[in-house]
C-alpha cells in the first residue's frame, strides 16, 4: 500500500477481487475454451487434412504448423496459458497460409484458428 493510503493494481489477462474491512471474495476464474472446443478442433482437424493433402507444401513445415497448433489448444485450455507456444503456433499457422498453394479452404480455416488463438494472447 501507498503512502496515502491508495493501492495501484496493474492486471494483464487476469482478475482482481478487492474486498474492505471484513469483507470476503468468492471468485472463479476460467481462461479454457468452453463452448468452443467442439468447433476449433473441427476447424483444427480440417486444417490438418487440407495441410496433409498438399504436396506442395513442406513435410517439415506440415509437421511443424500442426505439432505448434495442437501444442497451442493445450495452452488455451490452462488457467495461465504461455503466450509464446501461441505465438509460435499463429506464426506456423500464418506462414502456410501466406503460401497460398492448398487454396481457399487452408486460407479461411486457418485464418479462423488464427483468430481464435488471438483470443488467449490480448
Amino acid at each position: 500500500m501507498k503512502e496515502d493510503g491508495k493501492i495501484s493494481i496493474t492486471v494483464n489477462g487476469g482478475q482482481v477481487a478487492v474486498a474492505q474491512d471484513n469483507g470476503v471474495v468468492n471468485a472463479t476464474q476460467t481462461n479454457n475454451i468452453g463452448t468452443d472446443a467442439k468447433e476449433i478442433l473441427s476447424l483444427m482437424n480440417e486444417f490438418k487434412e487440407v495441410v496433409d493433402k498438399h504436396t506442395d507444401i513442406n513435410e517439415n513445415d506440415k509437421v511443424d504448423a500442426v505439432e505448434m497448433m495442437q501444442l497451442a489448444y493445450e495452452e488455451c485450455q490452462s488457467n495461465n496459458p504461455k503466450k509464446s507456444i501461441i505465438r509460435s503456433a499463429i506464426s506456423n499457422i500464418n506462414s502456410l497460409v501466406a503460401l497460398g498453394c492448398a487454396g481457399e479452404k487452408l486460407i479461411t480455416t486457418g485464418k479462423n484458428i488464427v483468430g481464435f488463438f488471438n483470443q488467449f494472447i490480448g
